[in-house]
């Protein structure tokens, strides 16, 4: 069990990545706040969150294309989790997801497996 300074620590951490995520992943996003939440990812040890922002960063600045939408809502919903109540416990439940989906929005793409590699659910 974490003691409660601990607790306080990673839910200012789980608090700082999902504001940067919030502001990244607005339309348009936002390459400075992408390049945060990369950092933070790497720090934490989330290869996951990792890959996929690093996938999303070159469509940043321009509306999210239709394709990786699916993918962009699905962090949307990760980080309304986080911040309503799982903290870094939401992210590290949903990076082996995270991973997957990043091979949907990167430019090794393949098309029509996409439900496969990034599966739409609650995670």
């Amino acid at each position: 069990m974490i003691p409660a300074p601990g607790r306080d620590m990673e839910r200012e951490i789980a608090k700082s990545l999902v504001a940067a995520l919030e502001v990244a992943l607005a339309a348009g996003g936002a390459p400075a706040e992408l390049r945060a939440a990369r950092d933070a990812a790497q720090l934490l040890e989330l290869p996951g969150l990792d890959h996929l922002i690093a996938a999303l960063a070159p469509h940043a600045r321009q509306p999210w294309p239709a394709e990786i939408a699916p993918v962009v809502e699905r962090l949307r919903r990760v980080c309304a989790r986080a911040a309503a109540a799982e903290g870094l416990l939401g992210f590290r439940r949903s990076d082996a997801i995270a991973r997957r989906c990043s091979g949907t929005v990167g430019p090794h793409r393949r098309r029509g497996r996409d439900a496969l590699r990034c599966p739409a659910g609650r995670r």
